[in-house]
């Protein structure tokens, strides 16, 4: 949904997790390519979308995470995102994070230490998504890009340059990465 408020809302789904890592990396080049004239609020879940944790595993639920904070737009987390949360768990799950589960419940422990491992990966994207300036004013500068794969910079005047380089797909692919602001 694209509306004339400013911020544009970008809503997507995300292509089925059986499909071809060449399709899902696609997926979210083409989003971004697509709409960069934008200021785009970028959000891959919600009421009619489901919870990210629902529609791929725990590992991809990170990978998914990481364009939303690096690339030029302004993720958005709903359905329980910063925690993993999946279909049919409750949103009580959020705020029982900090109280420690029954010692004897192995399965809801584990379940605990996933939910706070994605939430603290979240809070560390977040807060280094507001603090620093080549993620919130920064350019973009694409450096490789293959049909599973996906590697750029951003930087800003003189503060601190990130590289991001993603691979979707189920084979090491190497990255020939050249630039002058490249990070040492």
């Amino acid at each position: 949904m694209l509306n004339r408020s400013g911020v544009d809302l970008l809503l997507t789904g995300l292509p089925d997790m059986a499909e071809a890592s060449e399709r899902q990396a696609q997926v979210i080049k083409n989003h971004h390519f697509s709409h960069l004239q934008r200021s785009l609020g970028w959000c891959l879940s919600g009421r009619t979308l489901g919870s990210l944790a629902s529609r791929t595993p725990v590992v991809p639920v990170r990978l998914y995470k990481i364009p939303r904070f690096t690339l030029p737009v302004t993720p958005v987390s709903s359905s329980g995102d910063e925690v993993g949360l999946k279909a049919g768990e409750k949103p009580q799950i959020m705020w029982d994070l900090e109280y420690p589960v029954i010692e004897n419940n192995a399965t809801a422990k584990t379940l605990q230490e996933e939910h706070i491992a994605l939430r603290n990966f979240f809070k560390t994207l977040t807060h280094l998504r507001g603090k620093e300036p080549s993620f919130l004013h920064g350019e973009y500068v694409s450096l490789f890009s293959s049909p599973t794969s996906l590697a750029f910079v951003r930087l800003w005047d003189q503060n601190e340059r990130f590289l991001t380089a993603m691979n979707w797909g189920n084979v090491p692919v190497t990255m020939n990465l050249t630039y002058r602001d490249l990070p040492t």
